[in-house]
This record gives C-alpha cells, structure tokens and sequence, in this order.
C-alpha cells in the first residue's frame, strides 16, 4: 500500500501567504496534499498563474458564496485525482453549518 502524506494549513488569506513565501514552501514541500484554510478568495481567477497551477501540483478551490472575501479552502496535490466533488450550500451545511463549501476528493483509491 501507497503512503499520501497530507497537511492542513489555516493561511488566513492566500494572498498574504503568498507574499510570506507559501509558492517557496509548497516547492520544497515533501507533502502529496497540501489543504489550505481560510483562502479569503472569492474568485481564483483573481490569483496569478503560478499559485492557480504551481510546478508539480494540481489546484482545487471552493470558495465561499455566502460572504465576499470570507473563508475558502483549496487543495493541492502532486498526483492529479482520479474525482474532485465540491460539496455546496446544502450538502455542506450539514456538516458544516457556518460554511458553505467543502470538498473531497479521490486519489487510486483513497478518499480525502
């Protein structure tokens, strides 16, 4: 069996990590997903190129509908998934009433 090393970041705005350096860390990153929090991104578009598709890793965003500028979270990851689903507005709320977006998604046959 594969072992997926994973890691949960809450960056508080990606932009701002960005300007901390946060291209520079993924690059050296020994991680094969890396989830981030708390993006503040209403729109990847928004990003530039190199944080949307970084050397070596995929990009999935759900950002937050609700409120402009508010939460968000993305993931990366170096193998491209076999399915992505993002979770909206009622399916999310359940589990995450004060959210609304998440998502999962399917890597061989593992499920993050």
């Amino acid at each position: 069996m594969e072992t997926l090393s994973l890691i949960s970041w809450n960056v508080n705005g990606m932009r701002a990590a960005e300007r901390k350096g946060f291209l520079d860390w993924l690059k050296k990153s020994p991680y094969d997903i890396v989830c981030v929090q708390e993006t503040k991104v209403s729109d990847p578009c928004v990003l530039n190129a190199e944080m949307l598709n970084p050397d070596g890793f995929s990009s999935y965003w759900a950002c937050s509908t609700e409120k402009k500028g508010y939460s968000g979270v993305a993931m990366y990851t170096k193998e491209k998934p076999l399915k992505v689903e993002i979770l909206k507005l009622i399916s999310a709320k359940i589990f995450f009433p004060k959210r609304d977006a998440c998502f999962y998604l399917i890597l061989k046959n593992s499920l993050f």
